[in-house]
């Protein structure tokens, strides 16, 4: 497992990633950490997937004093994981804020309405 982390404006996003292949990006719910998915990673990394999870702003090892907290700030910093990751393509896993988060970050050469609420 190596942890890095990613600057995004006044702030940083914790990012723990494991393993080789296609990169599945693991993004916990509101109040959760990346944590939530320890027993799950493992499982990723022996089926042949680059795993990674991502903590929320505020969140785990996150920085605190982001202006935004909210569903478009979090798609954003999953695009920036991604980037820093390598890029796309990538599978996006996530529960509650953070299956908001994957839903509201399509690539951009995916042609799709965006959600109204992000």
């Amino acid at each position: 497992m190596k942890l890095i982390e990613v600057t995004r404006g006044p702030g940083r996003i914790a990012v723990e990633v494991s393993g080789s292949g296609p990169l599945l990006l693991c993004v916990p719910g509101m109040g959760e950490s990346r944590a939530s998915f320890r027993h799950l990673l493992p499982g990723l990394v022996d089926a042949g997937y680059r795993a990674a999870a991502m903590d929320l702003r505020g969140h785990g090892d996150s920085s605190v004093g982001f202006d935004r907290y909210d569903d478009p700030a979090a798609a954003s910093d999953v695009l920036a994981v991604i980037d820093a990751l390598g890029g796309g393509p990538a599978v996006v896993v996530g529960n509650s804020m953070g299956a908001a988060a994957g839903v509201c970050s399509p690539p951009p050469t995916v042609r799709t309405p965006w959600p109204t609420w992000c």
